[in-house]
């Protein structure tokens, strides 16, 4: 949403520039991204690890 007036300051304060995100998508998804396949890949190298002493 690019528009400021749709974040009413009463309702939402800690949106205040939220407009300005829009702005920022394709760097705010390309790291969203890149974090969430870093969560997952550790939490496998981890389960493997688990799986490889047990095993």
């Amino acid at each position: 949403m690019n528009d400021a007036s749709a974040y009413d300051p009463a309702d939402y304060p800690h949106l205040q520039q939220a407009h300005l995100l829009a702005e920022q998508q394709e760097k705010i998804d390309e790291r969203a991204f890149e974090t969430g396949l870093t969560a997952l890949l550790d939490g496998l190298a981890r389960q493997y690890e688990q799986v490889r002493r047990t095993a």
